[in-house]
């Protein structure tokens, strides 16, 4: 969804690619209208056609609404890659909207919709019609740094994702900002004292409601202003802002107040509201309950077994991650570590149970499978392999599993066979959905939540997957069926009464009843076989929470009659007309079938061409690929000795909207050595290997040149020396290469290189200069190759990864018959033949005691044989940081407590660990300041190390090691721009370094040390 300036370019025109951006089977094409470009691939055809005609409408409302008009028109790009809905949009470099065809389900807040293209067009058009309104001086900035000028780019989240939350409200039938689910989640926060700062609004904060801050509060605030204002104010602010000043949010000259008393009238006005509600609630009576999970962390679905002796639920916990818990009713435990099932379906032995999770498949697709979970080994395994399958039932007698297939928008009731296949039980081609079905205790009848024709209802389904008959049939959303154990009572969860609560239908009575009456949220219900308790999600400001309840139909409040529907009659779901054509065309699944026999090691099958629909034409990417529309100016300070400039830069770049192909170019320059630089790269990202060829230009600070002595002008007695000047050497370094990216599943690939680099002095060197003391000089052509290797976790309060491996291991052959030379010391070249190996080992490991405590481990090691570089291959001492903004030389490498370059050589060796824990938790803005603190996390660190040229000096005879502690500080800044930095001491207990006590081991760096 919206995003901010920085992170933009670095997340658009990053050079470094993992795997192609799109199935490269996938054969696009695009058609256009009056003002969209849509481009989809095979099997989207009918989507994009009714994208096409949705996008035209909402431009129709949100274009004279905003009044802003954008100057080209806007690519959408259609694509079924994921189980999971969402889409994005960007005005950098041109106006773009990806969108995941996936509909969402119904537990999601995005559930209420009566036509999901509808819905996320709307949404995403006004992020571009918004943050594309650029005027006054910014539209002159505009004028000359193109389409990287836009106030709105560096606005508060909440107004970006607010505005267009409040924009899918308002004009679509549905919207968050009507979803009693989500009024849940503000009434937890008003009920129970924790509503969020304004200046935690933008969704930073590790703890719920995290990100749907910006979009669910953020909605609700500007709904807010808007009926307190005057509904056309917040175009009026979106004008103001896009002329203004960036950070300096005009409130007051548009709304009469700033926004932080527009932020306390808002809160007063949800404070009433809820409380009187709440009020209305207990005066009804509240319904009992017993908490079961722990506070603080947010649990899913729970699920009792058959046979009674075991309640099943996930949770996950910020401080240490997601684990499966089993309880009696009366107490619980952690049963499974680092897992989460949800939707969980039980054998009927009670040793085992089925659930969903989603999952990186074959690197271009993140999708559901089906798992099973045995209780006795505590392990699972898979039951699918990428059949997009989700929410499985497990017949009562254990020899069925029906689960849910999504595809093109389309849902299907499927059953899973023994050789992992899904059969077909239904044909809908509508876009209706299903969620959750469940099976009755006699395995005839399948419940299930079914989405058509904007509403969400309970239907009751025949085991072989034909429609039987409609239990609900209203506005409400009714999800989560659970049946009793004698199949009279099926148990729902609905917001028909504004608040989530769990009902349950009398099936031979046909009589609806409410179950429970919440002040907050009760729901996703689970009996226990005895019908005597009732297991359900209770929702709190720290999320969701399980509960237990007593079970006494005697309690239910009676709500009538259900509506009547057909009954056993065919096609229940049948339209007048044709059937329409299923939209997993035959094209869809030539190119699926291609993926899954490289996925197995086969040769792809050939896909024929895409059959257009009509007006479509064959994708091309040279629309949106050039020609460059912006260029970002840069600056940064620099010292060398004692000698401060400026590091002046220039920056431009283009991709196409498919991400195929992107490019960029720089230029460079730097006051204190008076140079002009600059490179481009430009890179193939459509295929495996990903490709990229680059080129460039800078020079790097080395310390100051030596020369021989001159005899005395005045004559007399001279011996001949070596004298060191005051002039720096500044090394000059021209760099192009080509390079390559093989990607073997989400964890691990190989990279490999060709690069060719000239190292020069910038300037003439004196007449009278010792070559002996020089930087390496030359030509150096490099063929290089890679494997990496990482994984890990990390948490919603983490201060470092935790569980976490990274291995790598390069080589780097640098041969004369390639071109290679260097200069000797007589100022000769010569012929440079030269390898050199290098690995790295890094582990995090969480401490035993106190949560989010780690141990951080690097070590690495390498050795170069045969031509050697004049100060080594490796250079040992300083602190540098891993932070992607500072440039330094490939061969200096951190080790803190010394000076840089302290131990230099053709082998070294060197370890870092560090102790790392967390200070505090500040998780905190100010308002609309452009800031928030995150944390502050402290460390003790050691690092040790060795750099020799000759074989027969000891690795560890005359090693380095130096100790200190660190300061490190987590904010965002500017709306969204991640910063992280340390301040540390570091001095020398072993070799020539660093002084205790000296101010020299003092150090301030941006980044994170490893």
């Amino acid at each position: 969804m919206g995003g901010v300036l920085g992170l933009l370019v670095a997340a658009v025109f990053s050079s470094v690619a993992m795997a192609a951006s799109w199935d490269p089977d996938l054969r696009w094409q695009t058609i256009s209208t009056e003002h969209f470009r849509i481009t989809f691939h095979g099997g989207e055809e009918k989507i994009a056609v009714e994208m096409a005609a949705a996008a035209e409408e909402a431009w129709n409302v949100l274009v004279p609404e905003i009044g802003n008009e954008p100057r080209t028109p806007i690519d959408i790009v259609l694509v079924d890659w994921t189980d999971s809905a969402n889409g994005m949009a960007q005005i950098l470099p041109k106006n773009i909207i990806t969108i995941y065809v996936t509909q969402p389900t119904g537990e999601s807040t995005l559930g209420l919709y009566e036509n999901w293209n509808e819905a996320i067009v709307t949404h995403e058009l006004a992020h571009v019609v918004h943050i594309d309104t650029v005027e006054g001086l910014p539209r002159a900035a505009r004028w000359l740094f193109g389409s990287l000028i836009s106030t709105h780019q560096v606005a508060p989240l909440w107004t970006v994702e607010g505005f267009a939350t409040f924009e899918e409200t308002r004009h679509t039938v549905g919207g968050r900002g009507r979803t009693p689910g989500v009024d849940m989640i503000k009434r937890a926060s008003v009920l129970e004292d924790r509503f969020p700062p304004l200046g935690n609004m933008d969704g930073f904060v590790a703890l719920p409601p995290g990100g749907n801050l910006r979009y669910l509060f953020g909605q609700d605030f500007m709904q807010y202003v808007a009926e307190s204002r005057g509904m056309d104010k917040w175009s009026e602010w979106i004008h103001r802002y896009g002329a203004s000043v960036p950070f300096f949010l005009p409130a007051r000259r548009t709304f009469g107040d700033n926004f932080v008393k527009l932020y306390r009238e808002w809160k007063a006005h949800l404070t009433e509201r809820y409380e009187a509600q709440a009020a209305a609630v207990r005066a009804e009576g509240e319904t009992p309950f017993e908490w079961l999970s722990d506070e603080g962390i947010s649990c899913g679905t729970p699920a009792w077994a058959p046979t009674g002796d075991r309640l099943i639920y996930s949770c996950s916990d910020p401080r240490r991650g997601s684990a499966i818990w089993t309880s009696d009713g009366t107490t619980a435990k952690i049963l499974a570590k680092g897992k989460y099932a949800d939707d969980v379906t039980w054998r009927n032995d009670g040793k085992a149970f089925v659930y969903a999770s989603m999952h990186v498949d074959d690197l271009y697709t993140v999708v559901d499978d089906v798992f099973m979970f045995d209780i006795d080994k505590k392990a699972s395994r898979p039951l699918t392999d990428g059949k997009r399958a989700r929410d499985p039932a497990l017949s009562p007698d254990g020899t069925r599993i029906v689960a849910v297939t999504n595809e093109l928008q389309d849902n299907q009731l499927a059953e899973l066979t023994v050789d992992q296949r899904l059969l077909p039980m239904t044909t809908i081609a509508d876009g209706t959905q299903f969620s959750t079905p469940r099976f009755s205790p006699d395995g005839k009848t399948l419940a299930v939540s079914v989405h058509t024709a904007g509403k969400r209802d309970l239907w009751l389904y025949g085991a072989d997957g034909s429609p039987i008959r409609r239990l609900t049939d209203d506005m409400a959303l009714d999800v989560q069926p659970a049946w009793s154990a004698d199949g009279r009572w099926l148990y729902f969860t609905s917001d028909r009464s504004g608040v989530l609560n769990v009902y349950a239908i009398d099936l031979p009575e046909e009589r609806l009843y409410r179950v429970t009456n919440a002040v907050i949220g009760a729901y996703a219900p689970s009996p226990h076989p005895s019908g005597q308790s009732l297991a359900f999600l209770s929702y709190t400001s720290m999320g969701a929470r399980v509960a237990t309840m007593a079970l006494d139909p005697a309690k239910f409040k009676d709500l009538g009659a259900l509506p009547w529907s057909p009954r056993g009659e065919p096609g229940v779901f049948e339209r007048e007309g044709e059937e329409p054509e299923p939209r997993a065309t035959a094209q869809a699944r030539a190119e699926r079938a291609a993926r899954k026999a490289r996925k197995d090691g086969e040769p792809p099958a050939e896909v024929e061409a895409i059959e257009p629909v009509p007006g479509a034409k064959p994708y091309s990417p040279l629309p949106t690929l050039f020609p460059p529309r912006f260029w970002l100016p840069g600056a940064l300070l620099t010292t060398t000795g004692d000698d401060w400039g400026f590091y002046l830069a220039a920056y431009t770049g283009g991709v196409d909207v498919l991400r195929q192909y992107s490019y960029s170019a720089y230029a460079t320059y730097r006051t204190d050595a008076q140079f002009l630089g600059g490179g481009g790269s430009f890179t193939v990202n459509r295929w495996r290997p990903v490709l990229s060829a680059s080129g460039g230009t800078y020079v790097t600070p080395y310390g100051t040149m030596y020369d021989y002595s001159s005899p005395p002008a005045e004559g007399g007695a001279w011996i001949p020396s070596i004298e060191q000047t005051s002039i720096r050497y500044w090394d000059h370094r021209t760099r192009g290469g080509l390079s390559g990216y093989y990607p073997l599943d989400e964890k691990s690939g190989f990279s490999f290189s060709y690069r060719g680099e000239l190292r020069e002095p910038k300037d003439e060197l004196p007449a009278s200069v010792y070559y002996g003391a020089l930087p390496t000089r030359g030509f150096f052509s490099t063929l290089a190759a890679g494997w990496s290797r990482g994984s890990g976790e990390s948490y919603a309060l983490s201060i470092s990864p935790e569980k976490a491996r990274v291995l790598g291991a390069g080589v780097e052959f640098t041969p004369w018959w390639l071109g290679s030379w260097s200069y000797d010391e007589s100022n000769e070249p010569q012929p440079f033949d030269q390898l050199q190996v290098t690995g790295e080992w890094r582990e995090y490991r969480p401490a035993p005691w106190l949560a989010n405590h780690v141990f951080a481990v690097k070590a690495s090691g390498g050795f170069s044989v045969g031509s050697k570089f004049r100060y080594g291959s490796f250079r040992l001492g300083g602190s540098f940081s891993e932070n992607g903004i500072t440039v330094i030389p490939q061969e200096w490498r951190s080790l803190r407590g010394f000076y840089t370059g302290t131990r230099n050589g053709e082998t070294f060796w060197l370890a870092s660990g560090e102790y790392r824990f967390p200070v505090v938790y500040v998780e905190r803005g100010v308002g609309t300041i452009p800031f928030f603190m995150r944390n502050v996390s402290g460390a003790l660190v050691v690092d040790a190390g060795n750099a020799w040229d000759d074989a027969d000096e000891a690795a560890l005879g005359n090693s380095l090691v130096g100790v200190g502690a660190e300061l490190r500080a987590s904010a965002i800044a500017f709306y969204g721009v991640p910063l992280y930095g340390r301040m540390g001491y570091a001095f020398s207990v072993l070799g020539d370094g660093i002084a205790i006590g000296s101010l020299d081991g003092l150090y301030f760096e941006a980044g994170t040390s490893f």
